[in-house]
């Protein structure tokens, strides 16, 4: 299914924590419906009841966009696995967290929430994202610069 064929605007799957729950909060005032799986609590060592990974595909297969917070570096893992499920990586992070040299197909995974909030992309700058970063993705351009943005961390 193509991304502007999907039925969610966004996921966002990470464990329980107040920074998954204050973008989940945003995201479902700012944009159209989506999902989230926040697995787990912060204060139990051992996370007991999680889905399936078949389940995380689905929901990965049913949004346009899977979206995480964070201050460090672009999670690759999160990337490619959302990129081989068709949906936009989006990490949103503050501007001033960037490396200074970033491709087009690495920026177009970042939103900036310099304001606090996060507006919903328009559907014609998600598409270019998407098909900017599968181009990327295709001829390992993608994979190559994440890891050397992780490296010199």
């Amino acid at each position: 299914m193509r991304a502007d064929e999907r039925p969610l605007a966004w996921c966002v799957i990470e464990l329980a924590s107040p920074t998954a729950a204050s973008l989940v909060d945003e995201l479902t005032r700012q944009w159209e419906p989506g999902a989230c799986y926040l697995p787990g609590a912060p204060w139990v060592p051992v996370l007991t009841a999680a889905l399936p990974p078949a389940a995380v595909s689905r929901i990965l297969r049913s949004a346009t966009t899977r979206v995480w917070r964070g201050n460090e570096g672009i999670d690759a893992g999160r990337v490619i696995e959302s990129i081989e499920h068709g949906c936009l990586p989006i990490h949103v992070t503050k501007a001033a967290r960037l490396p200074p040299r970033l491709s087009d197909a690495v920026r177009a995974l970042v939103m900036t929430d310099d304001s606090g909030t996060i507006a919903p992309p328009d559907p014609d700058v998600l598409r270019s994202r998407l098909d900017l970063v599968a181009g990327a993705f295709a001829t390992g351009a993608l994979e190559r610069e994440l890891t050397t943005i992780s490296d010199n961390r």
